[in-house]
């Protein structure tokens, strides 16, 4: 996995968000991994213009995956003294969780409409399985959880196996095959 959206680093760009800086370290890792899957991992951008651009680019440097959206950049939040928690970079920092799955979730479906033969990995408010059943519905293939592994442990995985399960059977899917992907056509 090539993670683009790190560092986030005071006085730098967010190194995913210029088109060709991200073109370059395709092809540079492409060349050192040869024939392996490569995926890239990629924030969130608001600008349909950017994600029509990203996908032109990773359609042509044949990547096999993308992981959609690790953190919302620059977001603040403020302790019960009214500091920002996160000290560097002047209380900002890159927000995860349940309050982006939205977000998430609107790039997953317009990577998936523009790139409908990629791999997308869903990361960002996986908190049920009711959450991996909306991922699969806007056109992820996997999802990923990392805040409530965080904060729950290994158990998290058997506890969203069940719970998408019971959801899918729910909606009367008998498995992924069957989950409808919304379609703009």
């Amino acid at each position: 996995e090539l993670n683009l959206t790190c560092p986030n680093v005071e006085g730098k760009g967010i190194f995913a968000y210029d088109l060709e800086a991200t073109r370059r370290a395709i092809v540079e890792v492409r060349q050192i991994v040869g024939g392996e899957v490569l995926i890239v991992k990629l924030n969130p951008h608001p600008d349909a213009a950017y994600v029509e651009a990203m996908c032109k680019i990773l359609d042509e440097e044949k990547v096999d995956g993308i992981a959609l959206c690790n953190t919302v950049p620059n977001c603040l939040v403020l302790n019960p003294s009214l500091k920002p928690v996160i000290t560097p970079n002047k209380g900002l920092a890159g927000l995860s969780g349940t309050g982006i799955k939205p977000i998430v979730m609107g790039q997953v479906f317009q990577y998936r409409q523009r790139l409908p033969a990629i791999n997308i990995i869903a990361e960002g408010g996986v908190w049920n399985g009711r959450d991996i059943l909306d991922y699969f519905v806007a056109g992820a293939n996997f999802c990923r959880t990392a805040t409530l592994y965080a904060q729950r442990g290994a158990v998290v995985f058997a506890d969203l196996t069940r719970e998408f399960i019971e959801e899918m059977e729910g909606h009367g899917f008998e498995g992924i095959a069957d989950i409808p992907v919304l379609r703009t056509d």
